[in-house]
């Protein structure tokens, strides 16, 4: 969980721990790339807010994922930020969830996203074997 805003982190990071996951939480996108390099593979998806105080945003935590961590499953938000204000390439495999939003929507999207990274890994695995 990467959000500058503590309230809105605290309360996603409380809503998901209350159903029972594990959360690691950041307050900039370059605290959570210098814990993503220390912390091992455990980690099923990033939830990030886009726009952040420090020298990386969201979408540059996303990039750096997809090239360094192919597999984990990222979801972006955002009160003014848009699928379609990220590069063609990234529209599709980045969803932006809007802000405000609820917990059990985070929730919902990520369960999502991490069943269809999984899902693509093991037809991957398939396809290759």
């Amino acid at each position: 969980m990467v959000d500058d805003d503590a309230r809105i982190r605290l309360q996603i990071a409380g809503h998901l721990t209350e159903r029972g996951y594990m959360v690691v939480e950041a307050a900039s996108a370059d605290e959570a790339l210098l814990l993503l390099e220390d912390i091992d593979r455990s980690i099923d998806c990033v939830f990030s807010d886009v726009q952040m105080p420090g020298r990386y945003d969201g979408v540059d935590l996303a990039r750096w994922v997809l090239s360094h961590r192919p597999g984990l499953a990222v979801l972006l938000a955002s009160g003014s930020f848009q699928v379609e204000d990220l590069e063609p390439e990234l529209r599709t495999i980045l969803p932006v969830l809007a802000k405000p939003y609820r917990g059990e929507a985070v929730e919902a999207c990520m369960a999502s996203l991490v069943t269809a990274m999984r899902l693509n890994h093991v037809d991957r695995l398939t396809n290759s074997a």
